[in-house]
């Protein structure tokens, strides 16, 4: 199916269609389920997981679907994941001006950041900061750029840039299996964040 490869919100629609949400929440049926995916696109194969109390059924067209089953983890994980390389950077307020328009009545809004690609000097730094902010300790990682994904097919400029993570790392067993049915940065949606461990 061309969608999982250059359209991800078209893919994210039809996953959506194969997942049986009587019993989910119908604001957000796609966290209550746990669904996370991965497209490999070399591969063609589609690993989709998700909680037990959802069933989800074969998309019409994919070649090969691997269901993977959640093994809770025992204090150690070595892992593979596609992130959205991506990183909100600070911008500096400027205390002085901010106490003037409060003493002018004004509502103060902090300064917001757009998200900015993160450089690829910078890469095995913000990867391990990362997972060590989930409260994993980490003992091997490599990290590589790889290509944006598209949202959409037509719009080309609608795209999140990617990077590929193997890590080994070691945490208490709650938090590795929190990580591993929810997932973990942004794009979820989009085929991201979902841990496979090797």
């Amino acid at each position: 199916m061309s969608c999982f490869h250059n359209s991800r919100r078209d893919a994210h629609k039809v996953l959506m269609r194969c997942l049986d949400g009587s019993n989910l929440d119908a604001e957000s049926p796609r966290s209550d389920a746990e669904l996370l995916w991965h497209f490999d696109i070399t591969s063609r194969v589609l690993t989709v997981r998700h909680h037990e109390k959802a069933t989800f059924t074969k998309p019409k067209g994919t070649t090969e679907l691997a269901s993977q089953q959640f093994t809770a983890p025992t204090g150690a994980l070595s892992a593979h994941v596609l992130v959205a390389r991506q990183y909100s950077p600070s911008v500096p307020r400027n205390l002085e001006l901010e106490e003037f328009m409060k003493s002018q009545g004004f509502a103060i809004k902090r300064p917001r950041s757009r998200l900015t690609p993160v450089p690829v000097s910078n890469l095995e730094n913000w990867a391990r900061q990362v997972f060590q902010r989930q409260g994993l300790t980490i003992t091997d990682l490599s990290v590589t750029q790889t290509d944006s994904i598209y949202l959409s097919r037509i719009r080309k400029k609608e795209s999140i840039p990617t990077a590929s993570i193997v890590l080994t790392a070691e945490g208490e067993n709650n938090t590795l299996s929190t990580l591993l049915r929810t997932g973990i940065g942004r794009g979820r949606n989009y085929g991201l964040g979902l841990i496979r461990p090797l």
